[in-house]
């Protein structure tokens, strides 16, 4: 399977990516997306990494459920916020509560194409109204394995084709159509690396009220 390889790789080389990804200045998406958020809202951190990400929101007052696949990131997050993080794969990940954002950056990359809709949908029950979730990909059109690691690259119109297939799946329209309400590209801020990333806040149902 596509996604246990990608966790097996992030459970063995858990130190290196945290010392490699702690430090990413990542504040230009995180107040852009804090600021599509009302006051200490309740973020969902999907694929939660290091818990960098994570920290930051908490750090400016949100309350933040932190989940990740791998068992060695879990931990990480857990060392480096102090809170708790779950253990679960994003599609067995279930819960009762209600998400006013949805931070998934550069997780939902590792899922096959067609699998992001799904996930998309699956997330639809989980979200408050109004509500906004910040997604981000490699950019291009790769899928693939890539150095361990499954990855799907978009550009602008390949998130078009996601959101286009994840409004014909029944559970999100039980709940309204999702909807991109801003994407913009950034280089990769990581000392050395060229890769391009496609950043998009999109949200789900309603109108718009925030941001």
């Amino acid at each position: 399977m596509k996604m246990n390889q990608t966790i097996d790789y992030y459970n063995t080389h858990a130190n290196d990516f945290v010392q490699n990804t702690i430090a990413a200045n990542m504040h230009l998406q995180q107040d852009a997306f804090l600021a599509c958020l009302p006051a200490q809202a309740h973020i969902l951190d999907l694929g939660a990494g290091s818990g960098r990400d994570s920290l930051y929101f908490m750090q400016h007052g949100y309350e933040v459920t932190m989940v990740d696949g791998s068992d060695a990131m879990c931990k990480a997050c857990e060392k480096l916020t102090g809170q708790r993080a779950i253990h679960s794969t994003f599609l067995d990940f279930e819960t009762q509560e209600k998400y006013d954002g949805v931070w998934a950056c550069a997780s939902l990359l590792h899922l096959h194409k067609g699998e992001i809709p799904v996930m998309l949908s699956h997330l639809a029950g989980m979200l408050k109204m109004p509500n906004t979730l910040y997604l981000s990909f490699k950019y291009g059109d790769f899928e693939g394995q890539r150095n361990g690691r499954y990855f799907t690259d978009l550009t602008e119109e390949g998130l078009a084709s996601v959101i286009l297939k994840t409004n014909t799946l029944k559970l999100t329209m039980e709940h309204g159509n999702y909807k991109v309400d801003r994407q913009f590209i950034t280089k990769d801020v990581r000392p050395g690396r060229t890769e391009r990333w496609l950043n998009a806040f999109v949200h789900l149902g309603g109108r718009k009220l925030y941001g």
